[in-house]
């Protein structure tokens, strides 16, 4: 379980929500940013924008609606390989290196900021 967290700005509502709760908080965001996991497919069906944080899997093949999603994925290849899955390569990130989780590592604040940087209306404020 994650820490508590102390701050005015944040709103701890974990494990008191359903999923149609979920949505409803996501829908009147202003951003979204989460890791692959299965609060960002939740946000997904909403127009609120979104940061995908994402490690194994390249995003374009767990994702299906594109338009209010900016990602950020990591930088080196360290962890890459690749599949075949019918007549598509699937680009996949593991962590095979000494270093474990040096791909996540490799994605620092300043990254995820960047992303932010594409939606124009919340890069302004």
């Amino acid at each position: 379980m994650a820490p508590d967290i102390e701050n005015e700005n944040i709103i701890d509502m974990r494990g008191k929500t359903t999923i149609q709760h979920c949505q409803e908080i996501i829908s009147n965001t202003r951003l979204f940013i989460s890791t692959d996991s299965g609060l960002f497919h939740i946000a997904s069906t909403t127009e609120t924008p979104i940061v995908g944080i994402f490690t194994c899997a390249a995003p374009t093949t767990r994702t299906t609606r594109l338009n209010n999603v900016s990602f950020v994925c990591p930088k080196n290849d360290v962890c890459r390989f690749q599949l075949t899955k019918g007549k598509d390569i699937v680009t996949f990130h593991k962590c095979k290196s000494v270093n474990k989780y040096e791909c996540i590592k490799s994605i620092m604040p300043k990254d995820i900021i960047e992303s932010i940087k594409n939606f124009k209306d919340i890069a302004n404020d």
